[in-house]
């Protein structure tokens, strides 16, 4: 095999970028191999259509599996349990432009299909779940610098 045989990496990065806007081929990518699933994924993510989705809850099984543990604890100190999954592949939501406050609300309200309002009462403070997990993740951060 001549080095001819492999295409170079950021020409190849750069070929599937270019499909970035037809996302079933984009799909089709990463059934490939390791390194073109490599390169989709991030695309894939990047400008993710967050609430466009025919199933949001498998959307929303795979954003919860890259939560880090303290956000998970913080959920279940609320009692609201988060679907059992295995460890990503990825860091999905690090490939993300993060949603605006008003997606959030919406993710929420879908997670947690109306048992709640997006405010509750806990321990006579008023929570507010997507300022308590976004301001963790922030905290999150901050630990790895």
């Amino acid at each position: 095999m001549t080095k001819f045989n492999k295409i170079n990496i950021d020409c190849f990065n750069l070929i599937i970028n270019e499909l970035r806007m037809d996302k079933r081929s984009l799909r089709s990518c990463l059934l490939v191999n390791k390194e073109w699933c490599n390169i989709a994924v991030p695309i894939l993510w990047k400008n993710h259509s967050w609430c466009n989705e025919d199933k949001p809850e498998k959307l929303f099984t795979a954003i919860f599996s890259c939560l880090p543990s303290s956000s998970k604890q913080i959920l279940s100190d609320y009692n609201i349990k988060l679907p059992s999954t295995k460890s990503p592949l990825f860091n999905y939501v690090s490939f993300c432009e993060f949603p605006k406050p008003k997606i959030i609300n919406k993710i929420i309200g879908i997670v947690l299909k109306g048992r709640y309002n997006r405010e509750i009462l806990y321990d006579g403070e008023t929570l507010d779940y997507g300022k308590t997990l976004y301001d963790n993740e922030k905290l999150d951060d901050r630990e790895e610098l």
